[in-house]
């Protein structure tokens, strides 16, 4: 079980075939892009049922995707020309049809640490692009309903 929904989410993410890393909050210095970061508990709201108890939540977190934006150096760097861009337009529909609808269910120690009803993504975007950093970032806003 993992001890958090951001490590539920990490290993989610990672176990979908992308590719790509996921880290909670913040990636090492130096890591190569693309990557994902996870940022969970943004917001927590409880949900009362019928006798005013408190036993579900609907909690807001953030999966951020990191890319270069454009090939700027001299030579080719994975089949993209110096210029070229090497951002991925795919990369945040995938990411986002992973996450739509899920449970969260991973094999192991991935698990959530507490039943995971449903995940919602609620946006993706606004597409950021840092020019002087030639970084790509784009959030995906979603909301993961389950037991307080």
């Amino acid at each position: 079980m993992a001890a958090s929904t951001s490590g539920a989410l990490k290993q989610f993410l990672e176990g979908q075939g992308l590719g790509i890393s996921v880290f909670r909050d913040q990636a090492p210095d130096g890591t190569s892009k693309p990557y994902l970061t996870v940022s969970e508990a943004v917001a927590v709201v409880p949900d009362k049922l019928e006798d005013a108890a408190a036993s579900t939540a609907r909690e807001r977190a953030t999966v951020d995707i990191w890319m270069d934006w454009k090939n700027l150096g001299a030579s080719i760097v994975n089949g993209v020309n110096p210029g070229g861009i090497l951002e991925s337009y795919a990369l945040p529909g995938a990411v986002a049809k992973a996450l739509q609808g899920s449970r969260l269910l991973t094999s192991g120690s991935g698990a959530p640490p507490t039943t995971v009803y449903g995940v919602l993504v609620h946006n993706v975007g606004p597409r950021l692009v840092e020019r002087d950093e030639n970084i790509v970032h784009v959030p995906i806003s979603v909301e993961i309903w389950r037991n307080l």
